[in-house]
């Protein structure tokens, strides 16, 4: 049997391979650093949690069920669904600024076929659902297209900004602890995390769909049109990783983070979201028909339903990196605590 060696998902676990090798490498220089940051920033919490929190247990299976429980526990999937209603708000009206910033470079049809690269990942309901959209706006010619591309715009930040709140939300429920920060402080962080991760978003999508649009439009050598075709896979990935590091970073309300690009949350996160995206999009294509029990609303069903999950496995890679944290500080105070304890002299 011969592998296709440009397969997306090949590509992507290629990638995967290094992102883990990069976070193993990070992690374990700044682990130290950033355990004695978390304890300087929260003492009383971390007494308190000394005298009521059991030592985790090492191991990957301890270590997965207290995921598990705490993701349970902090009511995760709730806060997923509300990152979905407010995502689901910001799509389209991204959709229409994206569609006009398009159109200054090319031909803004080219981009209802480029998405089509993107099925691997998405549910096919989800697929139609944005080339009905993009077919509504790229049809409605180039006049109107420079006040969309505003108001677009606005809208898209705002909806966007609410689902970036819903998500510094969870991340503080994931690390147990409670929102500090100013209305404003707040407003302004999630706003510049909101542009952060447009750009980046942008960035990760122009490797899947504009690339191929410039390499045509340039003609340049097949070898290389081939390289860079074959590379924007792995940069979906990093785009990934780099957007669930700010979010990572900046989400909860902790100071004295030590920053780290990759974590072994933010490498499980992307993984696990290409996994689980290839997965559900599989199923929906092969098994699954949301139009016989939601009717013509099947598509935006499907398309919720892969946010959502999406959101999940997010907050999940959170969880992952929350529960490290406490396992590496309870294995430094237990060292502490040995190296203070009394010396007791054996009987003469």
């Amino acid at each position: 049997m011969r592998i296709n060696i440009d397969h997306p998902l090949i590509l992507a676990a290629l990638a995967a391979i290094g992102l883990l090798a990069v976070a193993k490498g990070d992690q374990s220089l700044s682990t130290a650093e950033g355990v004695q940051a978390h304890v300087k920033s929260q003492p009383s919490q971390a007494h308190a949690a000394e005298a009521i929190t059991p030592k985790p247990a090492p191991g990957v299976w301890p270590l997965a069920k207290r995921v598990v429980s705490e993701t349970i526990d902090n009511d995760l999937m709730t806060q997923a669904a509300a990152i979905t209603f407010y995502t689901l708000l910001s799509i389209f009206p991204g959709l229409t600024m994206l569609v006009s910033l398009f159109g200054l470079f090319a031909d803004p049809v080219t981009i209802m076929h480029q998405v089509d690269s993107l099925n691997f990942v998405m549910p096919g309901g989800a697929i139609d659902l944005l080339r009905e959209e993009l077919n509504t706006l790229t049809s409605a010619g180039t006049s109107g297209l420079g006040w969309a591309a505003i108001i677009g715009l606005l809208t898209s930040l705002w909806t966007a900004n609410q689902a970036m709140k819903a998500m510094f939300n969870g991340l503080n429920q994931v690390h147990e602890v409670k929102e500090k920060r100013s209305f404003i402080k707040l407003t302004l962080l999630t706003l510049l995390c909101t542009a952060g991760m447009v750009v980046l978003m942008i960035v990760a999508l122009s490797a899947v769909i504009v690339v191929p649009a410039v390499l045509a439009f340039v003609g340049l050598g097949t070898m290389f049109d081939q390289a860079l075709v074959l590379a924007r896979w792995p940069l979906l990935l990093l785009g990934i990783a780099g957007m669930l590091a700010i979010l990572f970073r900046f989400g909860p309300c902790r100071t004295k983070v030590v920053w780290r690009w990759i974590t072994w949350g933010s490498g499980f996160a992307s993984v696990m979201w290409l996994i689980v995206s290839f997965a559900f999009s599989y199923y929906v294509s092969n098994f699954g028909n949301y139009n016989k029990t939601y009717g013509s609303l099947g598509a935006v069903v499907g398309f919720m339903t892969w946010m959502w999950i999406s959101g999940m496995v997010i907050l999940i890679g959170a969880q992952v990196d929350a529960e490290l944290v406490k396992t590496t500080v309870g294995k430094q105070r237990s060292r502490r605590s040995d190296d203070e304890a009394p010396v007791v002299l054996p009987a003469s």
